[in-house]
């Protein structure tokens, strides 16, 4: 009898559709059920899934009009509906499943009710960003009940009917200011009687939309049809590890955790309840399906960037620092975590120019991430270069409309220049996305502004 039901809602991403499922219909593990649920999707969507459902009696395709948020209530509905279903897992419309997600995942709902791996970003450099969230942390599991940190996304999770219905509310229209996802996955942490089963290894690829916003839904399936072509069972695993960078996340999701007085990366990721085995020649990545629950698969250099990130951390940006990170980028020219790390560095050393060559020397601002775009603000604003400033946070907003921080940076910037009118325009904006924050609502009232 079939157990997994896996949920794929979509809006307006019509052709990746093709390699998202593709990617699922590429598992190890093949006795499942897909049901997507178009949320006020167009025509192109219902076109491609009639597609996909004549060619695989195992898919299904339900278009609805536009809910308020991201139909959450109709994953309810057919979670209620599929009585006879022991397992749920869940795909974002424009994400990829390596091979073994799935049979990985319900290997551990066998024992918990309640599994998920940690968030693999592919950049456009083909940089991959980790998330480093461990939810067996105690520090961590707080924070994601807080509904304030990013943890791992639609894709990398999947329960157990039984755990479902052990929460108070299942999956409802969820407010503004949250993330769906987060919400909906800050539940089970929240819920003490439901074990958790986690893999902090690479499962899922993330492709951002925010750095693709110039790439048609055609092109953006091209991308994942690529990567799709290189992966079966034995996929280039060791490449995807060996180009992932987990020291942003280790920045801004553990250490803020983390007891000032532990100096050492071994007691760092201790504390946090990280098991750590390095990879080499000697010691390889295990077969996916066999690896444990609680362990980060590294390559040495990446344990020596994490190092060196604490040692800054806690003694301070130096020109030894600084020069250790360069090195680090010689040896690693695509891990862009580590150049915005030596641009930073140049900047807290007061060396703004030096940041600005650094950055426009490596990045590609039409696809970077907007981080960068901030840093390099900071740079020019150092260096008296006003409408640089202006210049690079207002491509910033046209790239990532909403994006918190290029919006304060750039209504600072506007304040600051005596530019009411745009202050206010930006001001507006930015209150649809984010109508509770309380520094936005207080410069906005400022400026005669109120949500």
């Amino acid at each position: 009898m079939l157990k997994i039901v896996i949920i794929c809602p979509t809006y307006d991403h019509q052709d990746s559709l093709y390699a998202s499922l593709k990617s699922v219909q590429q598992q190890s593990l093949q006795d499942f059920e897909v049901h997507v649920i178009g949320d006020g999707s167009p025509p192109r969507t219902s076109e491609i899934m009639a597609e996909i459902c004549a060619t695989d009696s195992r898919f299904h395709f339900q278009a609805f009009p536009k809910d308020v948020r991201h139909a959450e209530a109709r994953r309810d509905e057919l979670i209620r509906k599929l009585e006879h279903i022991e397992y749920f897992a869940y795909i974002a419309d424009d994400d990829l499943w390596l091979p073994w997600h799935l049979e990985l995942l319900i290997k551990g709902l066998q024992q918990s009710g309640f599994a998920h791996s940690i968030n693999h970003q592919l950049q456009r450099n083909g940089h991959i960003q980790v998330l480093m969230f461990h939810n067996r942390s105690s520090s961590q599991s707080r924070a994601l009940q807080s509904r304030k940190l990013p943890c791992f996304g639609l894709s990398h999770a999947a329960h157990t009917r039984a755990a479902y219905f052990q929460l108070k509310e299942g999956w409802v229209t969820t407010p503004r200011e949250v993330m769906t996802d987060l919400h909906m996955w800050a539940k089970f942490a929240e819920n003490p009687q439901i074990s958790q089963a986690e893999y902090l290894f690479p499962t899922v690829l993330h492709l951002p939309a925010n750095q693709r916003h110039d790439l048609s839904p055609a092109e953006r399936n091209s991308e994942a049809q690529e990567l799709l072509k290189e992966w079966d069972n034995k996929a280039p695993l060791s490449g995807i590890i060996q180009r992932s960078s987990f020291i942003h996340s280790f920045d801004f999701m553990l250490l803020p955790h983390t007891p000032q007085h532990l100096n050492c990366i071994e007691d760092v990721l201790a504390y946090h309840e990280y098991s750590v085995e390095l990879i080499s020649r000697n010691n390889p990545i295990p077969d996916p399906l066999q690896i444990k629950t609680n362990t980060l698969y590294l390559y040495p250099f990446q344990l020596e960037c994490l190092s060196l990130l604490l040692k800054q951390k806690r003694m301070g940006i130096s020109r030894e620092i600084c020069d250790q990170w360069d090195q680090f980028y010689k040896d690693n020219p695509v891990d862009n975590d580590i150049l915005y790390r030596i641009a930073e560095a140049e900047l807290a050393l007061g060396n703004p120019q030096a940041t600005i060559n650094k950055i426009s020397e490596n990045i590609n601002f039409d696809n970077c991430q907007s981080n960068f775009l901030i840093l390099m603000a900071h740079a020019f604003v150092q260096c008296n270069q006003i409408d640089n400033a202006q210049k690079i946070l207002e491509n910033g907003i046209n790239r990532f409309p909403g994006d918190y921080w290029v919006s304060l940076r750039l209504l600072e910037l506007y304040l600051h220049c005596g530019l009411t009118q745009q202050a206010r325009e930006l001001g507006l904006e930015s209150l649809k996305y984010h109508p509770n924050d309380e520094q936005l609502n207080r410069m906005c009232s400022a400026i005669g502004l109120s949500h």
